[in-house]
């Protein structure tokens, strides 16, 4: 069987999908208990974030089953059968719908997070609301193709059908790095009028805020370029499988992380709302924020502005 099976191939194919695999399974035992640690650190959140988390488990968890359900159909129900490589594995079609399903509702997440952060400005919200929708549009239609009867791995990687794809997984990379950069530039503005100790809870905020998009973006991005460099091998299908995962990760990360974040300063009133969200209020200046503390003499004395945090 061995002297049949052409050099490399097993290893481009199935070998990429399988260590996906152990990526995608060992992301998903993180997140499980990350979701336990939220549930049990967090019981007074709004009902519609515990919903969100539950509702990104959830689908990651059926996500792994059908990675789970694809590895066990190639390499044993189909062991030492090559056929299968030339045909789409249903299993992999209907993973990337889940994929959809975790991503788009945690990259709205992270836009009302910038949306309070700016002060309720829209434009750039809006604008992010249209890549949004034009990665889920073009997302759905890619695997919607990746369905029909006579779809088959070639048909799917050329022309239009592979020019969605690649739509689909760099307009996810480009909300992902607009969305971390937002978050960056608005928290960088407030940290340069703040106090000592803000300004040491809005450094915290700033490193989370960058890893908030860099590796979903960056899985993404090497995700389109081996599907144009490689189209006849698997690795692309590998770079895909973990991104579920991620999106759970930092939205579960970005949640359980505010007790430490809370820790940079001990002066502040912080409220247990479950977004970072900076209020911007004139003071005596349009563009400098101000802080509001339970010590109003000593925020008086380094600002007349006021900043409200609520982490």
């Amino acid at each position: 069987m061995s002297a049949q099976i052409p050099p490399g191939l097993l290893g481009r194919t199935y070998g990429a999908e399988l260590v996906s695999s152990y990526s995608a399974a060992v992301l998903w035992g993180i997140q499980c208990l990350q979701t336990f640690m939220y549930f049990n650190t967090y019981p007074d959140d709004p009902l519609a974030l515990k919903v969100l988390v539950a509702w990104t488990w959830l689908s990651d968890t059926v996500h792994q089953g059908l990675i789970l359900s694809l590895e066990y159909s190639t390499l044993i129900t189909h062991f030492g059968d090559l056929a299968p490589i030339g045909e789409i594995n249903t299993e992999v079609i209907l993973q990337g719908f889940f994929t959809i399903f975790v991503s788009v509702p945690v990259q709205f997440f992270f836009l009302h997070r910038i949306w309070r952060l700016s002060g309720n400005k829209v434009i750039i919200p809006l604008f992010l609301s249209a890549c949004i929708v034009l990665e889920t549009v073009s997302g759905l239609t890619y695997f919607q193709w990746a369905l029909q009867p006579n779809a088959t791995p070639a048909s799917i990687l050329v022309g239009t059908k592979r020019a969605t794809g690649i739509v689909y997984l760099i307009t996810a990379a480009s909300v992902d790095v607009i969305i971390a950069i937002c978050m960056v530039y608005l928290l960088w503005s407030a940290k340069s009028h703040g106090l000592t100790q803000t300004r040491r809870m809005i450094a915290r905020l700033i490193v989370y805020s960058v890893n908030t998009g860099i590796w979903t973006a960056l899985l993404a991005v090497f995700c389109a370029m081996t599907m144009i460099a490689y189209p006849t091998t698997f690795v692309f299908i590998g770079l895909y499988m973990p991104i579920s995962a991620l999106y759970c990760n930092t939205l579960l990360a970005n949640l359980n992380v505010r007790h430490h974040v809370r820790g940079a300063t001990d002066d502040f009133s912080l409220s247990g709302i479950p977004t970072t969200t900076i209020d911007f209020r004139r003071g005596t200046s349009d563009t400098a924020p101000a802080v509001s503390t339970l010590d109003r003499s000593t925020a008086a004395a380094e600002s007349r502005s006021e900043v409200k945090f609520n982490v």
